[in-house]
């Protein structure tokens, strides 16, 4: 079984401070929020650590009242932020 954790900030944890934990990978965010979402420099130091990522967007608790519109340009949003972190 492997263990991970997710957290909001891009200074929380180094790829040696997970693996000390025994966390093989992080969760970390596609989001609008500087501070909150993965920038390539982190992707790419924590990859290059050894250290698996699981991405997922978030930008509000009220996002989904935007409806279908709004989800199909923050869906677009994180996909351009997900190939610009590799």
């Amino acid at each position: 079984m492997r263990f991970g954790i997710d957290y909001y900030s891009d200074t929380a944890y180094s790829p040696e401070t997970l693996k000390q934990r025994d966390w093989s990978f992080t969760a970390r965010y596609l989001s609008h929020q500087v501070g909150k979402a993965l920038v390539p420099a982190e992707a790419l130091l924590l990859s290059k650590g050894g250290i698996d990522l699981v991405v997922v967007f978030e930008d509000s608790a009220t996002a989904i009242s935007g409806g279908y519109d709004a989800g199909e340009q923050d869906a677009q949003f994180a996909l351009e932020q997900a190939l610009a972190c590799g």
